[in-house]
């Protein structure tokens, strides 16, 4: 019975489906990973052509053509900019996981960590902005494209009074942070901002 769905894809075939189902709307977002900054330009003009062929697709009342960079630490500066820019300027629906741990955090806060072992391991080197998650996004611009912010767990008063600046959406994952023991997710605190939390 399900006939509107708020979904991030990583399967062209997948993007196809949803966009062409007859029966469903909502938003297909297409999720970019891409964190070497060497590589950002080819990743971005990979993930714009993409974006393009599947909005060939979009119906009047179907789903939407949506873009998900991955999290700030698995999408690197030049590229978060890039997709933000083409979120404002093409009117794309934007989505992205951050602050969703502790380790992400304390990746983004002092380059330590779990993530930054991960990364590590993968060849990827992170510089820390010394900020939060969310402050590095709103430092890099990006909160100018009005994402919607998945997890959100990991905030304090700055962050949050930065996302109802944005007028951002914020969604919670209950089941998620459970699972990772991400944390309590800090409702009163969006509730005394007004932040729309879903």
């Amino acid at each position: 019975g399900v006939r509107v769905i708020g979904d991030i894809v990583t399967d062209a075939e997948v993007m196809r489906y949803l966009l062409t189902h007859p029966d469903l709307s909502g938003v297909a977002y297409w999720e970019v990973i891409g964190p070497d900054p060497a590589d950002a330009e080819r990743a971005f003009d990979e993930a714009r052509r993409m974006l393009a062929g599947f909005r060939a697709l979009e119906r009047p009342g179907g789903v939407r053509v949506g873009v998900s960079p991955h999290t700030p630490h698995t999408v690197s500066a030049p590229l978060l900019q890039r997709l933000a820019a083409l979120a404002r300027g093409e009117g794309l629906p934007m989505q992205i996981h951050v602050a969703e741990s502790p380790d992400e955090v304390a990746l983004h806060r002092h380059g330590e960590g779990m993530l930054a072992e991960l990364l590590g391991g993968l060849g990827v080197a992170w510089r820390p902005s010394g900020s939060s998650p969310l402050g590095y996004l709103a430092g890099l611009g990006v909160l100018e494209a009005r994402p919607t912010l998945v997890h959100m767990v990991q905030v304090d008063e700055d962050d949050v009074r930065a996302v109802q600046r944005a007028d951002c959406a914020v969604v919670h994952c209950p089941r998620s942070n459970e699972a990772l023991a991400c944390g309590r997710f800090p409702w009163e605190l969006y509730a005394r901002f007004g932040v729309d939390v879903a």
